[in-house]
């Protein structure tokens, strides 16, 4: 969470003087270079450093480009199923409301991101109730393919978002 605090703060500032599509992009690079590196069997243990590294980079790339999850992922994606979500939904629920605050502060989050939220909370909905079976598979050992793919898909999505 400290890594986090620092990155979210980080990131706002970054907001401030960097195009946010120019440092989206160049995020979203840097998650799939993470994620080729991750399958060429480099691996990251949590030690504290890495942890505080991940923390930051998830705290700026949460506030500026929306994809905070895969640095922390990546990090932690060799953990049980159970240690993984317990992580990593404590760390995103204050996590969000850092960056959530962070955006106010610097006036890029208003209505318009309030009522995209409220077209995703939907998906929210059906993603939580669909846990219960999804997450029984998962951890019968696709647990780490699924963190790597969903990184990948996120740093696609934010590329392709922000190149169109």
């Amino acid at each position: 969470m400290l890594g986090r605090f620092l990155g979210t703060f980080m990131g706002a500032v970054i907001l401030t003087i960097v195009p946010q599509q120019k440092i989206s992009i160049v995020f979203g690079l840097m998650v799939l270079l993470a994620v080729f590196l991750s399958i060429s069997g480099l691996r990251l243990s949590p030690t504290p450093g890495n942890e505080i590294g991940a923390g930051t980079l998830s705290g700026i790339m949460a506030t500026v480009a929306a994809i905070g999850g895969p640095p922390l992922a990546l990090i932690y994606q060799n953990l049980n199923g159970s240690q993984l979500r317990g992580t990593l939904s404590g760390i995103f629920v204050l996590g969000t409301i850092l960056s959530l605050g962070a955006l106010v502060s610097v006036g890029k989050f208003g209505l318009q991101e309030i009522f995209l939220a409220f077209i995703l909370f939907p998906g929210i909905l059906i993603g939580f109730l669909l846990s219960r079976f999804i997450t029984k598979w998962l951890d019968k050992g696709f647990l780490r393919p699924a963190v790597l793919i969903v990184s990948f898909i996120s740093a696609i999505s934010v590329i392709l978002r922000n190149i169109f």
